[in-house]
């Protein structure tokens, strides 16, 4: 392959040298993620990973950033979306859509980025899923349960890969966060699962990819999603509501608004995910919507 192809395994972009503003390595094939993350161990250097699926924004500079604050050296990892995997077995890489990536990527501080094929984690002929018990039984696990088992086994790959001592996930999606600690700890897999504070928008909505393919009036509408759980957070925190009259008058608000469908707004227990029933409780507040062809999740801690 030619030297100028900038998504060869050796080409100048994957091995650092700088390409289009580029200067963070880039690895493509497993051998030489794992020469690179041996050569910072055998220097006692500590190494978080901070997975995505591309698209990176502001949103990521700060889980980037997070990551920077507990490890040495900081791996950001570009994977197919799920839905693109599944949908028909191909996830074709833009590579528009990923010079920018590695741009933010390298401009965020990171140490290197893992963009492996999509062979590299979905081989042909492969059968093995990585599938969690209860935790991933509601919310994700009812509405998309297949993406969400993809995502769990991909995530086990690049802790098996990487061998990072913490990934990081922005606290906005805390039931998978939940799931990859369970996973971590039931496989005795030697990593810590942390959570970074989720970077939103000016009106509290949470920074997203998805977010860039909302029409403008569609846009205007998403801002009642962070309105919504704020009020709920707040009047649960007080003690002035309880979680079964907070989801009703938070689905109320929801749909008024516009909003498509809701797929869960849910009062749940940090720890179990079991439903809260009492005040007082400690307890997150989960949803995720769809607005026109567009699927938005987040999730606030009450308290």
């Amino acid at each position: 392959m030619s030297a100028s192809d900038p998504f060869s395994n050796r080409s100048p972009m994957s091995v650092g040298e700088g390409f289009g503003g580029i200067d963070v390595s880039v690895d493509r094939r497993l051998g030489d993620l794992r020469d690179r993350v041996a050569g910072w161990r055998v220097a006692g250097e500590s190494i978080a990973l901070v997975p995505t699926a591309g698209q990176l924004h502001a949103g990521h500079n700060l889980l980037i950033k997070a990551a920077r604050h507990v490890a040495t050296h900081v791996v950001v990892a570009l994977l197919p979306a799920p839905s693109r995997v599944m949908g028909d077995g191909e996830a074709a890489v833009d590579p528009a859509s990923e010079i920018a990536d590695l741009r933010r990527v390298s401009q965020a501080g990171a140490s290197s980025c893992w963009a492996p094929p999509l062979d590299q984690m979905v081989p042909s002929g492969v059968d093995t899923r990585v599938r969690a018990g209860s935790l991933a039984e509601p919310m994700e696990g009812i509405h998309r349960r297949e993406a969400l088992d993809w995502m769990t086994t991909a995530l086990t790959k690049l802790i098996i890969q990487a061998e990072p001592d913490v990934v990081v996930f922005a606290d906005r999606e805390y039931q998978l966060l939940l799931i990859m600690a369970r996973i971590a700890a039931d496989l005795d897999l030697p990593v810590q699962v942390a959570a970074a504070a989720t970077a939103r928008e000016p009106d509290g909505l949470v920074m997203a990819a998805a977010n860039g393919r909302l029409d403008p009036e569609a846009r205007v509408i998403a801002g009642v999603l962070p309105k919504t759980l704020f009020r709920m957070v707040g009047r649960l925190t007080d003690g002035a509501s309880t979680p079964e009259a907070e989801i009703a008058w938070g689905r109320d608000q929801l749909m008024t608004a516009g909003i498509t469908a809701v797929d869960y707004l849910d009062v749940r227990d940090p720890r179990t995910l079991e439903p809260v029933i009492a005040s007082g409780a400690p307890a997150r507040v989960f949803v995720a919507v769809r607005l026109g062809g567009v699927r938005l999740v987040d999730s606030m801690a009450v308290g």
